[in-house]
């Protein structure tokens, strides 16, 4: 592999720890705090109900509240600590008891990068659990970790000081553990909302929102300065950019064999820029992947450690093409793809599989760029069909991983969109 110097990145300091959804605007994409580091706390505004069919409800008086930390920009807020519900009753037809078990798993919110103030949520990580929800004589319901589930996402302010209002009335999948009567497996409907705030490091209140969008775009022939040199430009400076993948296209990563990361939930790319540039230094952050090992789907992880992409303009267009490096702030240092046990929890087992992917130049474009939208809507399409990539497999076995090196191809598509 052949090494490159180490690109500086931007000030990642001006995003946020945790990804949610969308304000008042179009688009938003992520959180942004007043200060780094930070920490979070989500307090239960509206009281965690669980209802299904024939009128049959449980509301719980106290729990569900979380916290967590910042310390830069993610596309995932996964709280460190969330408690479990309390005071669980069966409020028709029986007033009977119930209890409510995390078992580990966590709410986890995510952006939502096309409607304004939608977006998702998921009980993870995978593998977790499941959720335990005990009926007083009557039936167990297990919810194991799934995604996608629909979530809203307000800015607000509380004691002058911005904070974010969650709430979500969702479908959740169950089985449960011994069918009998009306104890079968099915959904349910679960509402709660959340009022997310924050303090610095020393105790004090600071403001936390969703960012909305701002124009980014590339420059091409406007002028004769430009004809050769293609940048990537804001309509302010400095300029936080962020970008998620298509749900169309999602990005996927093949190494020996055919076995590949794919499927993750989100895949979200993170900068900032001074001026206009010919290079992005992209930050990368992965959850909810799963890997394909020999036609077995198993969970999976992709930790970019101190390594990012950089995103090179190469041409004048339109139609524009880029190029891919890998760059880390610490040397020997690597991206490592780790694959894990069926019904593991990544964060918890040992990997079957892991491949790195070191600091690393590569020379062939492999990467379609194109401008969208107009105004504040402005964004660029990037499109990866980048190969050649070089890796090293760390762990796990010939047979079941592959070689000990080999090339991958990277593809997906994401938009990126400048923030404020």
């Amino acid at each position: 592999m052949q090494r490159i110097k180490h690109v500086v990145l931007a000030a990642f300091a001006v995003l946020a720890l945790i990804a949610v959804t969308g304000a008042a605007a179009a688009s938003a994409h992520s959180f942004r705090f007043d200060q780094y580091p930070a920490n979070l706390s989500g307090s239960v505004t509206s009281t965690p109900t669980i209802s299904w069919s024939g009128g049959l409800q449980i509301a719980c008086g106290s729990g569900s509240e979380f916290i967590g930390s910042a310390e830069k920009a993610v596309r995932a807020l996964t709280p460190s600590v969330i408690s479990d519900p309390t005071g669980c009753k069966k409020a028709w037809p029986w007033n009977t008891s119930a209890t409510v078990q995390m078992n580990g798993c966590k709410f986890i919110f995510h952006p939502g990068p096309e409607e304004s103030s939608k977006g998702t949520f998921d009980i993870g990580p995978a593998g977790c659990g499941p959720v335990k929800l005990t009926e007083e004589a009557v039936c167990t319901k297990l919810f194991a970790a799934q995604s996608g589930m629909p979530a809203t996402f307000v800015n607000e302010t509380v004691g002058g000081k911005d904070a974010v209002g969650i709430s979500t009335s969702a479908s959740l999948k169950y089985t449960v553990e011994k069918e009998k009567f009306e104890c079968k497996n099915g959904t349910v409907t679960y509402t709660a909302g959340w009022r997310l705030k924050a303090t610095n490091a020393g105790g004090s209140a600071i403001g936390v929102h969703v960012t909305q969008p701002r124009g980014l775009y590339l420059t091409g022939k406007e002028s004769a300065e430009e004809a050769n040199q293609p940048k990537f430009a804001a309509e302010e400076y400095p300029e936080a950019i962020e970008g998620d993948q298509s749900a169309s296209n999602k990005h996927m990563l093949t190494v020996a064999g055919g076995r590949r990361l794919e499927n993750c939930d989100h895949v979200g790319l993170l900068s900032t820029i001074t001026g206009a540039t010919n290079q992005l230094a992209l930050n990368v952050e992965y959850s909810g992947c799963t890997a394909n090992i020999l036609g077995a789907v198993l969970p999976a992880t992709m930790q970019s450690n101190s390594c990012y992409y950089v995103l090179h303009a190469q041409n004048a267009g339109p139609p524009y093409t880029g190029s891919l490096d890998i760059a880390c702030a610490k040397e020997g240092d690597a991206m490592e793809m780790k694959v894990y046990k069926e019904g593991t929890v990544p964060s918890e087992g040992i990997s079957v599989c892991t491949f790195k992917f070191g600091a690393q130049s590569l020379a062939t474009p492999g990467i379609a760029l194109s401008n969208t939208g107009a105004g504040a809507g402005r964004g660029v399409v990037t499109a990866f069909n980048q190969s050649g990539i070089g890796y090293t497999r760390a762990q796990g076995t010939l047979s079941v991983c592959g070689a000990t090196t080999g090339v991958s191809t990277y593809v997906g598509t994401s938009t990126l969109h400048g923030v404020k």
